[in-house]
């Protein structure tokens, strides 16, 4: 009997309360995917490359657990007192008719156990199946595929989810229960309502919504021009003005709530005013749990909205055209490229001839072979100070002065990194130059984009060069061999006039055969060829390892955030609709004296879920304001330098998971008012 009892009561809560439910399994399900990391398919790929950076990263998974669960703990303890609070005069009633106390302990604590375990059941498939289905999902999107691809099961992931929840339920019901249990039956058999709550001046809570939006304001000003210098200073401001103006706003909305009754009250009918006073009190009251919860909902969009970009718009073969990059002996290249085992691999070999611009000012010549050549940025140089001055212009003023001596590539050779990915050659005149930058390197290429327009010129030797009006980026070797920030694509009877061609190219590139990606794919050919290479004693570099670096900093920052956002999400919105259910526990009598004066109970059914929609919207309404500047703050000052020239798609990216969060909102809302009208019909029957 005693099981039939516990099992029903759980039953009961769960019906009663299925947001928390439903936001426990969801907790676990996080808490499995973000343990269970290292048995991602592109974290086991990435441990080959990135190992080290790859094992820091899984290092912090413990830290990111104990975070979690420190969150997790306070919603677990939020809801667990909502729910003892609901039942307080149940637990009267058990204790009137003879149940002793230890055995109400026990009652409470196998409920809880109970509910713990189907949400483990129910959550733990569903975070494996996810997990999977994450692993696929991100191995396409980086360009893995499913090559080699293995269900895995963590069993640590399993036993720390499992160990983490129930620690949570056990520890919050043991600090509720004890309270609980040693209150007097009459305190357990009255329903406790909620004191007279005193409201605010209205010029006071004016005061402090100006001064609650100004900090706004200045926050949001600061993130968006400064949040990218990291200075401590400014970011501790940002955040402080941020936090205090939030709380000030949510504050001062009592002077908002109270002139609007004030303004409609004549003018509308039925439970108008009672709405709106219902909503004042609850906002005033609860001003500081509400400001958090925006907060956290703040933190939740610009975590999604952020890690959702880079992981959607990265790309790791953005401006990747060469698989190998060779360097050493032209003939000892060639013969072992054209051996029978690599042979079959290599594809559109040819010389990298790039070289650098060896200028007057650059020192005393120490070679008599090496000679010197004049150089200026001439007209080009001259176009950008006429730009309107800024910090975009300063800063290319200054890369134009410190490239003085700029490196010079060959235009057959680049031309043949664009025939690779399928481009249109470039076509140089006798007196033409394409200027070129390396993708990581874009600050001030607006300004540039812009003056290129017009057809500047640059001086070689005294001799005039007219820029190209593009700028080219693609990379010129497979991974880091050399990185050229700005540079010259040049004719090549001026690349071979200028750069000494007694030395060897710098290297050699080649790229793996088409029809040989396709059918096996990217990896597994890459991976043999570089084996092959290996055993021939070239020095090499391949593609592999900045797909590796590129990926990890894409699944480090977008898997982190996600999860971030997730739980976020998951406490303010069930702390929101809590909170409001608590309250309406405690004012039932209002509605119980609407009823007696006539009040119909779908009447105040609507009401409530007015104040709902009302509750729900003003902490979503600021975190939704903020989170438009504070994720242009992110995407302008935290992303790496290869995604600034992307922000405003970025952007717009996030601005459309900000509405997608709006949806799940509106979940949450709509839950919350099923359970406010099932309260309120009870009360009318």
């Amino acid at each position: 009997m005693f099981f039939d009892l516990v099992r029903r009561n759980s039953k009961r809560s769960r019906k009663e309360n299925g947001i928390y439910f439903v936001s426990l399994i969801v907790s676990i399900v996080a808490f499995y995917i973000i343990l269970s990391l290292g048995n991602q398919d592109v974290m086991i790929y990435l441990k080959t490359m990135e190992s080290d950076a790859v094992n820091r990263l899984l290092a912090l998974i413990p830290i990111l657990y104990a975070v979690s669960l420190f969150f997790v703990f306070f919603l677990v303890f939020f809801a667990n007192r909502y729910q003892l609070e609901r039942r307080s005069h149940e637990f009267g009633v058990y204790l009137m008719l003879g149940m002793k106390r230890s055995r109400l302990f026990s009652l409470l604590f196998m409920e809880n156990l109970w509910s713990s375990f189907l949400a483990l059941l129910i959550g733990l498939p569903i975070s494996i199946i996810l997990s999977e289905i994450i692993s696929l999902l991100t191995s396409r999107l980086v360009g893995l595929g499913i090559i080699g691809h293995r269900f895995t099961f963590s069993i640590s992931a399993m036993l720390w989810t499992i160990v983490g929840f129930l620690g949570l339920q056990i520890i919050a019901l043991l600090i509720l229960s004890r309270k609980l249990v040693r209150k007097e039956l009459l305190d357990l058999l009255e329903d406790k309502q909620e004191d007279k709550q005193h409201t605010d001046n209205i010029s006071i809570s004016l005061v402090q919504l100006i001064i609650g939006i100004i900090s706004l304001t200045i926050a949001y000003v600061l993130g968006i021009k400064y949040l990218r210098t990291f200075n401590l200073i400014i970011v501790c401001l940002i955040f402080v003005s941020g936090i205090v103006g939030t709380f000030l706003v949510f504050r001062g909305m009592n002077a908002l709530i109270c002139l609007t009754i004030r303004k409609n009250s004549t003018k509308r009918s039925g439970l108008y005013t009672f709405t709106f006073r219902q909503l004042q009190e609850n906002v005033l009251n609860r001003a500081g749990s509400l400001a958090i919860s925006s907060l956290l909902i703040l933190a939740a969009l610009i975590c999604f909205g952020y890690g959702v970009s880079i992981a959607m718009n990265a790309n790791p073969s953005k401006g990747h055209a060469v698989d190998f990059t060779v360097q050493g002996q032209e003939k000892e290249i060639k013969e072992a490229l054209n051996s029978a085992e690599i042979k079959p691999y290599v594809s559109n070999l040819f010389p990298m001839k790039l070289g650098f611009l060896r200028g007057e000012q650059d020192g005393v010549e120490t070679n008599q072979d090496m000679v010197s050549h004049k150089f200026n940025w001439g007209g080009l140089e001259e176009a950008v100070k006429e730009q309107k001055f800024s910090e975009e212009q300063d800063m290319l003023l200054n890369m134009l002065d410190f490239h003085s001596s700029p490196y010079l590539i060959s235009v057959s050779s680049y031309n043949q990194i664009l025939n690779i990915k399928g481009e249109q050659p470039i076509k140089l005149r006798p007196n033409e130059v394409a200027i070129y930058r390396n993708s990581e390197f874009t600050a001030g290429n607006n300004i540039l984009q812009n003056v290129l327009k017009n057809a500047p010129d640059v001086r070689i030797d005294n001799q005039s060069y007219r820029l190209l009006p593009n700028i080219y980026s693609d990379n010129l070797v497979a991974d880091r061999s050399i990185t050229i920030s700005t540079g010259l694509i040049v004719p090549d009877d001026v690349f071979d006039k200028v750069i000494d061609q007694k030395h060897q190219p710098f290297c050699w590139n080649f790229a793996l055969p088409k029809e040989l990606v396709e059918k096996e794919g990217l990896m597994q050919p890459m991976h043999e060829v570089q084996m092959l290479l290996k055993d021939k004693g070239l020095e090499f570099e391949s593609y592999l390892k900045s797909m590796g670096r590129q990926l990890f900093y894409i699944v480090a920052a977008s898997y982190t955030t996600i999860y971030l956002a997730v739980l976020f999400l998951i406490i303010a919105n069930t702390v929101i609709g809590l909170q409001f259910l608590m309250q309406q526990k405690k004012t039932s009598r209002r509605y119980a004296t609407l009823s007696v004066l006539g009040s119909l109970p779908c009447d105040m059914c609507q009401s409530a879920r007015k104040q709902i929609a009302w509750y729900f919207a003003l902490p979503i309404g600021v975190a939704i304001v903020s989170s438009f500047f504070g994720i242009k703050a992110m995407l302008g000052g935290l992303l790496p330098s290869a995604y600034e020239s992307n922000s405003k798609s970025l952007l717009i990216m996030a601005i459309v998971m900000v509405g997608f969060l709006f949806i799940i909102e509106c979940i949450y809302m709509i839950s919350v008012m099923k359970i406010s009208d099932k309260h309120i019909e009870a009360l009318n029957k």
